[in-house]
């Protein structure tokens, strides 16, 4: 993930940022922008959507929750799916699963959290993005 980033438009690119009360997986800077990326791996595929997560998160939760703050004191924020299948575009969450998650993800929708969807070629020993589609 940290390879596919350095080659967007991004001055730094720290992986592991320590932001509240959680290590977000990436601080980006891009002149006097601040990005907050957290960053999930869906291999979950139902009728070829893909679903996250495949288990309860209470940590994935508290991740959602510090974008939302980060969001409101003036970073953008990201949450970032990346779809380690290929043929998958999109994610939902996996309300059956875990329904807190799917409110969380709302909440940070409504509050101005991007969600990206990073679609991937996957083959034995690597995996790259191929696509990104926001919302």
């Amino acid at each position: 993930m940290k390879e596919w980033l350095e080659t967007r438009d991004y001055d730094r690119v720290i992986p592991e940022y320590t932001y509240g009360d959680s290590r977000i997986d990436f601080y980006m800077e891009r002149g006097e922008e601040k990005f907050l990326m957290e960053v999930k791996g869906c291999t979950l595929e139902i009728d070829g959507i893909g679903y996250f997560p495949d288990a309860p998160t209470e940590r994935g939760i508290k991740h959602i929750r510090e974008l939302i703050k980060a969001k409101k004191a003036g970073y953008h924020a990201i949450l970032a799916f990346v779809i380690q299948m290929d043929g998958v575009t999109e994610v939902q969450p996996n309300i059956g699963t875990h329904p807190e998650f799917g409110e969380a993800m709302d909440e940070a929708k409504k509050a101005g959290v991007e969600v990206w969807f990073l679609a991937c070629h996957v083959e034995p020993d690597t995996l790259k993005i191929t696509d990104k589609n926001a919302f």
